[in-house]
């Protein structure tokens, strides 16, 4: 029926002659609004997410992100690693697995349009982070006397790393 023309006849009052016809007029029906799903993003650690979402419907969007950290869906403002918070984007900056690994988002639009209005919630997607071996405390120079035990050191990610030293004689590494 949307976008169908419709008018009406009138007939049938004694001594009147004909029929009149009314103008025709078109129904326009106004969908709600649809949002579809962000999708599921796996990152390196401390790498940029970023979760998108498409609307359809109503115009005038008004979007709001939130995160369920798993203790409930809270709203994200922009400003710290958040970005777009009241977009159609949302971006994560430098996320750290410790904080956002298994975190889920979801975005929130709401239409203003001027004829019905209507809201809806994407469904939720999900940020996976990899763990990054990384060495955060690097080996110091020394200087030692012939004989001497020497240790050289460093920290990694995590405990269970396997750790395998390599040394340079000149002619390449041993």
């Amino acid at each position: 029926v949307d976008g169908e023309t419709y008018y009406c006849e009138v007939t049938g009052i004694v001594g009147s002659c004909g029929t009149a016809t009314s103008e025709k007029a078109t129904l326009t029906i106004i969908k709600g609004i649809k949002v579809t799903k962000p999708i599921d993003l796996t990152i390196t650690d401390g790498g940029n997410a970023s979760f998108s979402v498409s609307v359809s419907g109503e115009p005038d969007y008004k979007y709001q992100w939130e995160e369920n950290d798993g203790t409930g869906w809270k709203t994200i403002s922009d400003g710290g690693k958040y970005s777009g918070a009241k977009t159609f984007e949302l971006k994560i900056t430098n996320a750290l697995k410790a904080v956002f690994d298994g975190n889920q988002y979801r975005c929130v639009v709401n239409s203003t349009g001027a004829v019905c209005g209507s809201n809806a919630t994407s469904s939720p997607a999900t940020l996976n982070i990899n763990t990054v071996l990384k060495i955060f405390e690097q080996p110091n120079n020394l200087v030692a006397c012939l004989d001497d035990a020497i240790d050289f050191e460093i920290t990694g990610t995590s405990a269970g790393l396997d750790y395998v030293w390599e040394y340079n004689d000149g002619r390449g590494t041993w």
